[in-house]
């Protein structure tokens, strides 16, 4: 069964469209990475996962129930960290966390202390909130929505305003959350913190899911050479693959070519005397990837 079934699903504001007819399914042990600009519809499509707001059209189960309909009985499953939190802030994090605690049945009296251990902060959980840092609400956040053990875990920019230590802390603990079977569903504009911890990605620009497929790199119709002379190598590629079908970034030179196309043009180098130093595919980033999705979008090149 999906942990999360989005289905056609669009809301609007009025006259702004947050979200138009996005469809997505999310899987028990996987982290899935949110990406798009400002305004892409990111954080409104979490909020909706959540029963925050409810759908303009289109549906929505989140471990099987219906949302926001059942919201009551999904959430005691689900952790979230979506808007900024609220803390007391005369009260300390432990303080806080054993509050919150109350409200999720059957959790042990030190639960609270172990998600304060996970995300770092035992050692300050008798403190004041008032005394945290930016970063250290940002993990008491965290902490709390690790509290109930979730099924789902939501975190809308989760490394915002952590160190550097702290992120990686926060890349493992959220590794570690999916080797017991939790689905994680993260937005950052850190494509390379995405990169490192995600299974796929899903974009989104104006709304609309504008491409899906795995974090790390993948394979192109693409193949990177780098010869001896550019130059010719260029006019003698161009006149096989045409003038779309090459790139060229100094003495390194991109064709576009599938099948026996890339032995085609190492051949006619060779018989025209270019030299070969290297060939090999070439592979987009997660950045080339985001950046082309983004562009296309938007009617760029």
């Amino acid at each position: 069964m999906h942990v999360v079934t989005v289905d056609n699903v669009s809301k609007r504001f009025g006259r702004i469209t947050a979200l138009q007819g996005f469809s997505a399914t999310l899987s028990p042990g996987e982290i899935v990475g949110l990406l798009g600009p400002n305004g892409a519809g990111k954080s409104t499509l979490m909020r909706l996962l959540v029963g925050l707001v409810r759908p303009t059209e289109g549906r929505i189960a989140v471990l099987g129930e219906e949302m926001p309909r059942h919201r009551r009985r999904v959430m005691g499953r689900v952790g979230a960290l979506v808007e900024s939190p609220a803390f007391y802030e005369h009260l300390s994090g432990l303080a806080n966390l054993r509050l919150l605690a109350g409200y999720y049945p059957g959790l042990s009296k030190t639960r609270a202390d172990e998600v304060l251990d996970q995300v770092g902060l035992l050692a300050r959980g008798g403190d004041p909130v008032s005394d945290y840092s930016i970063g250290m609400k940002r993990r008491l956040g965290l902490a709390a929505a690790l509290l109930p053990s979730p099924e789902l875990l939501v975190l809308d920019e989760p490394a915002s305003g952590l160190d550097p230590e702290a992120v990686v802390l926060v890349q493992e603990l959220l590794q570690e959350e999916v080797r017991r079977g939790a689905c994680v569903l993260l937005s950052s504009h850190l494509l390379s913190e995405v990169a490192r911890v995600c299974d796929r990605v899903l974009v989104l620009r104006q709304g609309k899911l504008v491409g899906a497929g795995p974090a790390g790199e993948r394979a192109s119709e693409w193949t990177n050479l780098r010869v001896s002379d550019s130059l010719t190598a260029h006019g003698i590629l161009t006149g096989i693959f045409g003038d779309t079908g090459v790139r060229a970034d100094g003495d390194r030179l991109r064709i576009r070519a599938d099948g026996l196309g890339p032995a085609v043009a190492l051949r006619a180098l060779i018989q025209a005397g270019v030299e070969v130093h290297e060939a090999s595919p070439h592979r987009p980033s997660l950045e080339d990837y985001y950046f082309s999705l983004v562009n296309r979008a938007e009617g760029g090149e």
